[in-house]
């Protein structure tokens, strides 16, 4: 499998999570941030993104799947708005469509927020509205032609 580049031009890899990117609990604007995607080898059909606390029990933030194989980039504040293409947003383990920011419970320490980018040998990724972090890596996974990741850290104190 191919390595991607996953970044957002906002944060650096292991760095602090940008604070507006974090739920309105959190002191945020619960708003998604810039996703670059890059490295896409031929062959790849569809693009799945995940954004998941791995110190939470895998929670999910963020799921796109089916995104076109040109996207190279999600802007700020995507999430409930026109994604290219066939994409759809997924739900996250908040029960909410889209994007839900970071929101961790006070004084529990830095979560660490990894994105996943997915490039896939088909056109569209089959998951259920109601995924969970396992069953989705599984299912891209399957298909994966290449894959990505970064991570950032919030604390909310």
């Amino acid at each position: 499998m191919q390595s991607l580049d996953v970044r957002s031009p906002e944060m650096v890899h292991g760095g602090p999570m940008n604070a507006r990117y974090a739920h309105q609990k959190s002191g945020g604007l619960n708003q998604s941030p810039p996703i670059y995607i890059e490295g896409l080898p031929s062959g790849v059909r569809s693009i799945s993104v995940m954004l998941v606390d791995r110190d939470a029990d895998d929670f999910v933030h963020w799921l796109i799947v089916d995104l076109p194989p040109q996207t190279t980039r999600l802007a700020e504040g995507a999430s409930g708005g026109e994604l290219p293409g066939a994409a759809r947003e997924v739900y996250n383990s908040a029960g909410s469509l889209g994007y839900f920011g970071p929101n961790p419970p006070p004084r529990s320490g830095e979560h660490r927020y990894e994105i996943v980018a997915y490039g896939l040998d088909i056109d569209s990724l089959e998951v259920a509205d109601h995924v969970d972090a396992a069953a989705f890596d599984a299912a891209a996974r399957e298909h994966a032609v290449a894959r990505g990741s970064e991570y950032w850290v919030f604390e909310n104190r």
